[in-house]
């Protein structure tokens, strides 16, 4: 009996709206196949079977979703359903997803994005119970953007303004959706093997005798435990001599002499060797005998033709794996070589700024040692003189070490965030660039919003203030924050002293929101060119000259916000100058830290 060749080129996959364009997408991967791609209207209440096409047309009919699927469903056989814990497991690692729930943020999609107005008069939620919801409940809004629709920015700020928290967008690819794809048509593709071999043998009352051989072959996972099972199987049946050549040869025909036959294993075209049985029990029965191991063989060369199969969908998958791994660890390693050479950078703007706040403290250690060398040689000092300059010239010599102290600080490596205090980080960090700013004429400010005053910092002088420091701390790494800021000092360095202008002033301002900290950072310089406002992020864009500038200063320290701070950071043109706001969440009170000595 003849085993027809699998129609899995007919082949219907449906899935929720929300998820259409990635399906799509990954069904380009398989070009073996001609899929037709059904969506159904996203309900995680439950699923309109009826909206299904059900068409006599497909061999197969693939539903692919989560809560909106009921496994209980009676459905025809060549309906699979495939459940998801959620729907966005079938696109993205369910790890990569978990990483930001338990960080307290909350799973939308492009669709709900789309029109969540619409989605919460339909559930009856008002706008402002939903507001209080995200706020009371969330850190922060996870977008996995599939792709399906465009043009979602001012959507997504439109909803951020609603809901009072950040969406970080996650654009997910097709890999993952590749790879579990793979894994459902090889299950679909043993499922339909199975259920034709189980037609054959209804057809035909011999393969009540061979129902265990079958199972035993198809359920193999190895060509050596399929050619072990043929071996057993005709030594018990046939009582004769088996010997089985696995090799790829032109089709052959069964080939029967007195006591003997050869039958060739044959699935779909392709010839995998073949079976020779010698010196049978009982030769008259040899055309029966041979008539029913052509049957056999045919099951056994599906088997070795499935088993084959599967391994080079393995291999793929393992290269595809390796693949993806390979893509992510070039990630990793280009941000790190992003972030070294970004050091590297502020390592000589930072050997720069010693050499401007040590000149004035050893020029007057050297002025005071003249002066005590000259006055010992005229007359013997007396010891309060004596101990006068020694004063002086220990806090000289103080100064000097507090100095290389919050240099030091700067360059150690942070391993875990821990809390700090974000005014007097602030300060630290103007301290190490004043000195040297003053030389350009470039005042710097520190203002803060929560006690109205506004101070010039600097090494020499620090105003007393009234802020209470507790209503102003996070939690991240102190000195990958400092290096934000000092990237930040740098750019208006450039840009004030591009333009040209005779003086120039720095001011950061922190405010202190309903939900998160803002740093507003404002200089005097000539501003953003609006033609290039949504580039400056990005990694190796720069408008200075090349020994001026790299382009990673503003991508890396956006990236550490994001991913270190989880806050966010914007750019925009004020009156005066280009104007920075950086978004910090918020440390509660009772674990708010003094940092000052740290």
């Amino acid at each position: 009996m003849e085993i027809s060749t699998l129609k899995m080129s007919d082949i219907q996959l449906c899935i929720c709206q929300n998820y259409i364009s990635v399906l799509k997408e990954t069904a380009k991967q398989f070009p073996e196949y001609s899929f037709s791609i059904n969506e159904f209207s996203a309900s995680c209440a439950g699923l309109d079977y009826d909206s299904i096409d059900t068409a006599d047309s497909y061999n197969n009919v693939i539903i692919i979703g989560c809560s909106c699927i009921k496994p209980d469903k009676k459905l025809p056989d060549n309906f699979t359903q495939i459940k998801y814990d959620r729907c966005v497991d079938f696109v993205a690692p369910p790890t990569l997803a978990d990483s930001y729930i338990k960080r307290g943020y909350f799973l939308v999609t492009s669709s709900w994005i789309n029109d969540w107005k619409q989605k919460l008069e339909e559930w009856g939620v008002k706008q402002d119970i939903a507001s209080a919801f995200f706020r009371d409940f969330s850190s922060g809004i996870l977008l996995l953007d599939t792709g399906e629709i465009d043009e979602l920015a001012d959507k997504i700020d439109a909803f951020e303004t609603f809901s009072g928290r950040s969406v970080t967008v996650l654009e997910i690819g097709t890999d993952y959706a590749v790879k579990n794809l793979s894994e459902i048509l090889k299950n679909i593709q043993l499922k339909n093997k199975k259920n034709e071999i189980k037609e054959l043998s209804a057809s035909n009352a011999e393969h009540l005798m061979i129902t265990e051989f079958i199972k035993t072959v198809l359920e193999s996972n190895e060509i050596d435990d399929v050619v072990n099972s043929i071996k057993i199987f005709f030594k018990m049946l046939f009582s004769g001599q088996i010997e089985i050549s696995l090799t790829e040869e032109k089709y052959s025909n069964v080939v029967k002499n007195d006591d003997s036959f050869q039958i060739p294993l044959i699935h779909s075209g392709v010839c995998f060797g073949n079976i020779k049985v010698k010196e049978i029990l009982y030769p008259q029965y040899i055309d029966h005998y041979a008539s029913v191991a052509e049957l056999l063989s045919r099951y056994s060369a599906a088997a070795l033709h499935l088993i084959q199969t599967l391994k080079k969908v393995e291999e793929s998958n393992n290269h595809l794996e390796i693949l993806v791994q390979d893509e992510v660890a070039k990630r990793v390693h280009s941000e790190r070589t992003l972030f070294n050479q970004m050091r590297f950078v502020e390592m000589g703007q930072m050997i720069n700024s010693i050499t401007h706040q040590w000149r004035q403290p050893l020029n007057s250690l050297g002025l005071i040692l003249q002066s005590l060398h000259r006055k010992s040689g005229y007359t013997e000092l007396p010891s309060d003189k004596i101990d006068e300059y020694s004063d002086l010239g220990m806090n000289l010599v103080d100064h000097m070490t507090s100095t290389v102290n919050d240099f030091r600080t700067f360059f150690l490596p942070n391993k875990e965030k821990e809390l700090f205090n974000l005014y007097n980080i602030i300060k630290r960090s103007i301290n190490l660039v004043n000195l040297r700013y003053l030389s350009h004429n470039i005042e710097i400010f520190l203002k803060c919003k929560l006690c109205e005053i506004n101070s010039k910092f600097c090494l020499i002088s620090d105003a007393k203030t009234a802020c209470d420091m507790k209503e102003c701390s996070c939690k991240g790494f102190i000195g990958e924050f400092q290096q934000i800021l000092l990237n930040l000092f740098q750019n208006s360095l450039d840009s004030i002293e591009e333009s040209e202008e005779k003086q120039g002033k720095i001011t950061v301002c922190i405010e202190d929101s309903a939900d998160c900290l803002i740093i507003r950072y404002n200089d005097t310089g000539p501003g953003i060119p609006e033609e290039i406002l949504d580039k400056i992020f990005e990694p190796y864009f720069t408008t200075k000259e090349k020994k001026m500038g790299t382009g990673i200063g503003l991508y890396m320290s956006k990236t550490m916000i994001e991913d270190h701070f989880d806050g966010k950071i914007t750019a925009s043109n004020t009156a005066e100058g280009a104007e920075f706001l950086i978004y910090l969440p918020k440390v509660p009170s009772e674990n708010a830290v003094n940092t000052d000595n740290n």
